[in-house]
């Protein structure tokens, strides 16, 4: 475990995971909007520090390695986020509204999942949409 004092460790390569990588020697669990902003000093679950400081439009996807200068890595851990899953009779009615209104989603066979958010899912509720909270793992597409 690293000590509160010493300085984090700088992640110099954000990549997929490659057959014939180490162990990574640490996890870090961030949120989607954690993973999308890629900068600043984070806390692994075994205490180790590191510094992101990741070029603007990098985004950090679950199961990603961040490595070190030293060749040790650490995997990025989409965390659970309380989110609302829709279900409708035409969802991509509801896919075009939340497109339209810029609202980030992840779509998956029979369901759409959102952050949490009251306005928007009463116009959804009037599309004819059935809203469930969730907690799992967010990650958004294009």
């Amino acid at each position: 475990m690293a000590e509160q004092d010493e300085l984090p460790l700088r992640v110099l390569v954000a990549r997929d995971a490659e057959a014939g990588d180490p162990t990574p020697f640490d996890l870090v669990i961030l949120t989607w909007q954690e993973r999308c902003r890629p900068a600043g000093v984070y806390e692994c679950v075994h205490g180790d520090r590191i510094l992101l400081d990741l070029p603007v439009g990098a985004v950090l996807a679950d199961r990603m390695r961040l490595v070190f200068g030293d060749g040790r890595n650490v995997e990025v851990i989409a965390a659970e986020e309380k989110l609302t899953e829709i279900t409708a009779p035409d969802l991509d009615a509801c896919l075009r509204l939340l497109r339209q209104l810029d609202i980030p989603s992840q779509r998956e066979p029979g369901r759409l999942l959102i952050a949490h958010d009251d306005a928007i899912e009463s116009k959804l509720r009037a599309l004819g949409a059935t809203l469930c909270p969730v907690s799992e793992p967010f990650e958004p597409g294009p």
